[in-house]
């Protein structure tokens, strides 16, 4: 190559950053993908006063995490122009500063381009540069801007997207491994194979036919148990919700717990199922802290509860005592013409599963209420999730404890704290955190380290993931918060004229809806 070129195999963000800083009035980036760690590396310096970035605008790829809403936030919030390249879609990737300097190549704005084998070519000629943007002008030319609006309504819109994607990306990694282990299982017998071939000679050709047809024999079976395994494994992209346990109660105070000993209302009560263990490595951890709530949260509580989509019609419910087994519980009860499982939302009739744990907000309480046809009998303020969740290329589960606030400018409700996946239920947290749930939104307020513990779990790399995915995380939270599960084995939970009101009291309950998810929404009636 001559002196005007230059071709990296490797990451060239610092090539990047240079040439940004050298830059007098303008530079343009064209990226598919960004995140915000390699945004604020590359552009978080001196930069021109004219600075556009143009990226793809797309559910798909923030629902998968190819791309990152944080990381246009921080642009915004640079002051950087914002375009999207959407029709065709924008799949070069470019920096370019007119008349200076061009890269092409292969690299993303993002943090795993910067650790996978790229490919890109720097030009400084003038001609070179010339010819790529009089192209590049011609792809402005259909770019339409990207605004906070616009980020603001696509998180809402893609929350429930991102727990399929990632269930589908753990699918798809554990193919990956069987093929790989199916393939070296396969390659090591092929090196037998060829070890036997060249020692054999004459003589012993018969001996070494029938250990031969042997492992042939093994390798068709393996085989055939590979394609059954793939088969259960593209089959099992959605778990089976009858049968997998979704999440335990936890944090209950003793006098509202079920009594021990109290037999299931149901045989679905006794489902239960242990998650495998995931591996732990030992990884120091760092301080996490965010600060961005605001006072009035209990106002803005109330005010996104009066905002949710409800039915007009109400269940008049009462709290009273039911007989259940010999035993006498406190329950909500709906009157004889009203099923709690089949309840009217925008003049559809809504089938709620029976035994599921379901949001119920009343006033500023809120919980998981146990629902059956005709009552309430339990509401959990805390549960540990048993369905694992994917951070930082490791499994952890989440547990929730809703805490109280003590004033109307309290702003946490919510405790979450992240444990590694394990079959062992004594594992402190790596990470615990103060929320402030809003049902519209879930923001951190603050967030500590866990109890020290030996293994310390994947401490760092789930600290540089929430850094980088803070919205990412909220919005699977919040979705974690919002959709209905069964728990696995107790009937734990606040008892109903502890969460509602003492026996007598009239309750009005609707059903909601936000981000796909039904809850149930209370309200003590006048008397």
């Amino acid at each position: 190559m001559s002196g005007s070129q230059r071709f990296y195999l490797k990451s060239i963000t610092r090539r990047w950053v240079s040439e940004i800083e050298r830059a007098q009035e303008r530079v343009l980036l064209f990226f598919p993908f960004l995140s915000p760690k390699t945004v604020k590396k590359v552009l978080g310096g001196k930069r021109p006063p004219c600075c556009e970035v143009y990226t793809l605008f797309r559910a798909e790829h923030f629902a998968n995490g190819a791309s990152s809403l944080d990381a246009l936030k921080i642009l915004l919030g640079m002051g950087v122009r914002l375009y999207s390249i959407d029709r065709p879609m924008l799949h070069a990737k470019v920096l370019l500063v007119p008349g200076k300097f061009v890269s092409v190549g292969s690299q993303n704005l993002t943090q795993q381009g910067r650790r996978n084998r790229e490919a890109t070519v720097a030009f400084t000629s003038q001609s070179d540069v010339a010819l790529v943007y009089e192209k590049a002008l011609g792809w402005v030319e259909h770019a339409t801007p990207i605004t906070n609006e616009g980020i603001q309504r696509m998180e809402e819109l893609i929350g429930p997207l991102r727990e399929k994607f990632a269930d589908a990306r753990e699918v798809a990694k554990r193919i990956d491994r069987e093929l790989r282990k199916a393939d070296r299982s396969r390659r090591i017998a092929d090196r037998r194979q060829e070890r036997v071939r060249l020692r054999d000679d004459d003589e012993d050709v018969l001996e070494q036919q029938l250990p031969l047809e042997e492992r042939q024999a093994c390798w068709r079976e393996e085989d055939r148990n590979a394609e059954e395994l793939l088969d259960r494994l593209i089959g099992g992209v959605e778990p089976d919700v009858e049968r997998l346990p979704h999440a335990e109660i936890i944090s209950l105070p003793a006098e509202s717990r079920a009594e021990e000993g109290d037999p299931p209302d149901d045989v679905e009560d006794q489902d239960g199922e242990n998650i495998d263990e995931s591996t732990i490595e030992d990884r120091p951890l760092r301080n996490v802290f965010w600060h961005d709530a605001s006072p009035g949260r209990l106002a803005s509580f109330r005010e996104s509860i009066r905002r949710a989509p409800k039915s007009r019609r109400a269940v008049e419910a009462e709290v009273r005592p039911v007989v259940s087994h010999g035993r006498r519980k406190p329950s909500l009860v709906a009157p004889s013409d009203f099923l709690f499982t089949s309840l009217m939302l925008e003049e559809k009739e809504v089938p709620l599963k029976p035994f599921y744990r379901y949001l119920c907000l009343l006033d500023d309480k809120w919980g998981w209420a146990r629902v059956t046809k005709k009552r309430i009998s339990f509401i959990a303020n805390g549960l540990r999730q048993l369905l694992p969740l994917r951070l930082a290329g490791a499994q952890y589960r989440l547990t929730f404890n809703v805490q109280e606030r003590t004033s109307s400018n309290s702003m946490s409700n919510l405790k979450v704290s992240i444990v590694p996946n394990s079959q062992k239920s004594d594992y402190p947290p790596l990470l615990e955190a103060d929320c402030s749930f809003e049902l519209e939104s879930l923001r951190f307020i603050s967030a500590r380290k866990g109890k020290p513990m030996a293994p310390g779990g994947r401490a760092a790399d789930l600290n540089d993931w929430l850094s980088d995915n803070r919205t990412e995380f909220e919005g699977r939270l919040l979705n974690r918060i919002l959709s209905p599960f069964k728990y696995a084995k107790n009937l734990g939970g606040e008892r109903a004229d502890a969460f509602f009101g003492p026996e007598g009291t009239k309750i009005s309950v609707r059903l909601a809806a936000m981000r796909g998810h039904h809850f149930l929404v209370a309200e003590r009636s006048q008397p």
